[in-house]
């Protein structure tokens, strides 16, 4: 109980300093509810925990504490990516419309050692150990399933992202340059929306960088010239796997621009 206890202090000071981080219990020999800590009843979670209270005097099981360890559990993304692959293929044998996802949800894992910790709370740690002088970073390797079910339906940025930035780690060995080349890309995703990719033309690219320039003005020309290049470097890797058969963003002229 003590060891719980501690655990849920540093919990609450991570959410304190910005960083959530999830408990660690064995999900099949869960605490009992009165060690947690109790949920504060918002108008936004009113209902459900009158259902919890209900449940539990009634003692049914549809809310329980092994259930919801369970739940977080299995909210990752090499699990999002594997559901998206069963229904897609599922859609395909019953011959239905396949289902679109906007992208790949759930918590980031990284192996540390052998074992698989979410992301945000490895990072945290070493923080912690850094500030503290207790003991060196440790390298850690990103825990990844990509999709191996391609859906029939046109492609749109968010279906290849995954498999790109496996391709280009492969190729680009300076991790700086990996988290810019994910960073850019995904920028572009948000600013311009999930286009089709056999729709993007050379107007895609201006208007991506106006779009950038109307929300940060001071942006220099080197700086939009990088942004640019890692949107040619998805596009390029499109080409190389026959989805696209040109790289539209090739040959961009952004002189006049920042």
């Amino acid at each position: 109980m003590r060891k719980l206890d501690a655990a849920w202090k540093v919990t609450d000071e991570a959410r304190t300093n910005g960083i959530e981080l999830s408990l660690k219990v064995d999900p099949l020999n869960p605490p009992p509810l009165p060690a947690l800590v109790p949920l504060v009843e918002t108008a936004e979670n009113k209902e459900l925990l009158k259902k919890q209270r209900d449940s539990l005097a009634a003692h049914e099981t549809v809310f329980s504490t092994k259930k919801d360890f369970l739940l977080q559990a299995y909210n990752t993304t090499i699990v999002d990516t594997y559901w998206q692959d069963l229904l897609t293929e599922a859609a395909k044998i019953q011959d239905l419309p396949e289902p679109t996802f906007d992208r790949v949800s759930g918590t980031v894992l990284v192996d540390v050692n052998g074992k698989w910790f979410p992301e945000e709370t490895v990072n945290f740690f070493h923080e912690v150990a850094a500030k503290s002088g207790l003991l060196p970073k440790q390298e850690v390797q990103l825990v990844e399933r990509h999709r191996r079910v391609r859906p029939t339906a046109t492609l749109i940025i968010s279906s290849v992202m995954d498999e790109y930035l496996a391709d280009m780690r492969l190729k680009q060995k300076v991790i700086d340059t990996q988290k810019k080349l994910t960073r850019w890309n995904k920028q572009f995703l948000d600013v311009m929306g999930d286009l089709k990719l056999s729709e993007i033309e050379p107007k895609h690219a201006y208007e991506y960088i106006r779009k950038v320039l109307a929300k940060h003005p001071t942006r220099s020309n080197q700086t939009l010239k990088d942004y640019l290049w890692g949107v040619q470097s998805l596009l390029k890797y499109c080409v190389e796997c026959g989805h696209i058969k040109t790289n539209p963003f090739h040959n961009i002229d952004l002189k006049k621009y920042g």
